[in-house]
């Protein structure tokens, strides 16, 4: 009869906690992980940009997305939500890519990837801007200019 009891409050714990789990939530998580991926890649370029222009893009990558993810823990923390530290997966992938690269190879891998990288941010912020979720919603449309911004810069790289 214990060991029931103890099953059925660590299954109890396992379904509260998948509760907290919120479109909101996933999308802060998503957008943060986005923030500290742009914010690493975007310090490498600044320091393996094989041109002036992939290391002021970087530069400008990093400083954006820093202030964006200081503006989405402001807005998590009072949802108790844990601050992820690390990046995505396809930014973890890339890093390791444009780890071994430099010059001109470094610059073409960088600016192609962030093209798709903002392609599929913005596609994501549309999202969440439809979901009209108060706690996001202006957030959301704030920062569609900026990674519009960084979309047209990475396509002028990269062509």
């Amino acid at each position: 009869m214990r060991r029931l009891n103890t099953v059925l409050t660590i299954a109890a714990l396992g379904l509260a906690t998948a509760a907290v789990a919120t479109p909101t939530t996933d999308f802060l998580n998503d957008a943060i992980k986005g923030d500290n991926s742009e914010i690493k890649l975007g310090a490498m370029a600044e320091e393996k940009g094989g041109t002036a222009a992939i290391k002021a893009y970087g530069k400008m990558l990093n400083a954006d997305h820093t202030a964006h993810k200081a503006k989405l823990v402001a807005i998590a923390q009072p949802l108790k939500m844990s601050i992820p530290d690390g990046m995505t997966a396809g930014a973890d992938v890339e890093y390791l890519k444009l780890k071994v690269l430099s010059g001109n190879s470094f610059d073409k891998e960088f600016a192609s990837h962030m093209v798709k990288d903002h392609n599929d941010d913005i596609t994501s912020y549309e999202k969440e801007i439809a979901r009209n979720d108060p706690a996001t919603v202006k957030l959301a449309k704030a920062t569609l200019p900026t990674l519009r911004k960084h979309l047209q810069t990475a396509q002028k790289l990269s062509s």
